[in-house]
């Protein structure tokens, strides 16, 4: 039995819980999922009938689960709470996966690690400590598309919509600037924005550029299922991945220029290295001002190969682990300094 292990301190918004969704969707065999939260991510609830639900703990405690082989962390406190757990096991297989974002000395290094970017993988693969290690980047299941109220059908029959999907959050700041700019500047298309909001100001800035804010849970709930609205795509993570799986033109803001820039055959490696991150620096051939003046017809159906999910590939990664006895005197000391602290920040 496979044992995932994910926590959040928050509502569980952020893109490697619908990645954990996918994983556990794809895999065939028995599982367990043991959240560490004040509340299950909606994007987890439904899997709660094989769900274990508990508070961060100042030291993390964990009961013994029944036949379990191994153990799949989703995150640095995931590790934690998994290695204790592995504690309890004579030998079992520990995987640590780091879901993407910058390259950290700090994140924990572990002896198996499964990473979704090629960027993470290029930098953990040098550290003595990992002893296996692999990567794949796509996760992308297909899923049904909502059917478009009267408002966005309205909208859609009018309008050549370019739509967003994410939080709307000052971590994503650089690419909701340009999409803002471009919004200003392309006055024949309607940019429409899916999202909770987690920063007030660019709520703002979107609205006086006329951009639709839809952040009522109603949307942002499963929001994917809007795509159905879009002509046109531009966001990054996991959202822009979902847009190439539907074969909508998708627009990442790209370094190299400080624009949004079409995702196409000849650069959508290099996109997918950084996880369609706003560190993504590539050459381009079309950019979202010119696709919109000029109306243009891209071949995007070839791209989704690209993002598609393979389960094989984890089951691949699980077999080919071997079982582990994991030690107190291996216990990330240095992690869980960093999570007392997290701790005592948290409570306050």
């Amino acid at each position: 039995m496979v044992l995932f292990v994910v926590s959040t301190w928050g509502e569980g918004k952020g893109g490697h819980f619908n990645t954990l969704a996918t994983y556990i969707n794809g895999y065939k065999g028995d599982y367990h999922l043991l959240v560490v939260c004040k509340k299950i991510p909606s994007v987890l609830q439904y899997f709660q009938t094989k769900t274990t639900r508990i508070d961060f703990k100042w030291i993390p405690k964990v009961k013994r689960i029944k036949d379990v082989e191994v153990i799949h962390c989703f995150d640095q406190w995931a590790y934690l709470y998994g290695y204790r757990l592995a504690l309890k096991y004579k030998a079992v297989k520990l995987i640590l996966t780091k879901s993407g974002g910058i390259n950290t000395r700090w994140f924990p290094k572990a002896t198996n690690m499964w990473l979704i970017s090629k960027e993470n993988y290029d930098f953990y693969k040098n550290f003595r400590i990992v002893k296996h290690i692999d990567y794949y980047d796509n996760r992308i299941i297909d899923f049904p598309l909502a059917e478009l109220s009267s408002d966005l059908k309205t909208i859609k029959e009018k309008n050549t919509v370019v739509l967003r999907i994410g939080r709307v959050s000052e971590y994503y700041k650089t690419s909701f600037i340009a999409m803002i700019k471009a919004a200003k500047q392309l006055k024949s298309a309607k940019f429409i924005s899916i999202g909770s909001v987690e920063s007030e100001a660019l709520k703002e800035q979107m609205i006086n550029a006329n951009i639709l804010v839809l952040d009522d849970t109603k949307y942002t709930s499963n929001a994917k299922q809007y795509l159905s609205v879009a002509d046109v795509f531009v966001g990054q993570g996991r959202s822009a991945m979902e847009a190439i799986s539907k074969g909508i033109p998708t627009f990442v803001y790209n370094k190299k220029n400080d624009d949004l820039c079409m995702v196409d055959i000849s650069n959508i490696n290099e996109v997918k290295w950084t996880n369609f991150s706003e560190r993504s620096t590539f050459d381009f051939n079309t950019s979202l001002s010119s696709y919109i003046e000029k109306n243009s017809n891209p071949k995007v159906e070839e791209l989704k190969d690209f993002v598609k999910y393979n389960p094989n590939r984890i089951v691949e990664f699980y077999k080919a682990t071997k079982p582990q006895n994991t030690k107190w005197i291996h216990f990330p000391m240095p992690l869980f300094l960093r999570y007392i602290l997290r701790l005592i920040k948290h409570r306050r």
